[in-house]
Order: structure tokens, then C-alpha cells, then sequence
């Protein structure tokens, strides 16, 4: 892996823990499901990228570093 790589893979590991770290705003699971009956029953593709970037709302793991990385 060059630096570069390393690079973008600590800032995509900075992105995540942000998301992570965010809360989501509250009743939203509520409000989805509201919308959902109220139009197709289907989330629209905003819905599923705010969702898929929430995550867990559990802290990230600690990433580990391989020896070669030392």
C-alpha cells in the first residue's frame, strides 16, 4: 500500500468515526416510518445514505496496525 492509500484511509477512517460519533435526531426512526406509510413503503435514496452513514451509533473498534506499519 502506498501513501496515498494510507492517507485516504485515514481520512475515510475519520469520516466513519464522525458519523459514528453523531447522534441522530430524535424520533427520526419515527418520522421514517411515517413518510414510508404515507408514500410507497419504500425509503428514498437520502433516506438509505443517511442511514447507511449512521451506522450503529456504537463506537468505532480501535483499528489495528500490522507490524510493517510500525
Amino acid at each position: 500500500m502506498n501513501h496515498e492509500e494510507d492517507k485516504l484511509d485515514q481520512l475515510l477512517d475519520a469520516l466513519a468515526a464522525g458519523y459514528l460519533a453523531q447522534e441522530a435526531p430524535k424520533e427520526a426512526l419515527e418520522r421514517l416510518k411515517t413518510r414510508m406509510r404515507a408514500e410507497t413503503g419504500r425509503l428514498a435514496d437520502n433516506d438509505l445514505d443517511w442511514l447507511a452513514a449512521a451506522g450503529s451509533g456504537n463506537p468505532p473498534e480501535p483499528r489495528e496496525d500490522n507490524e510493517s506499519n510500525k
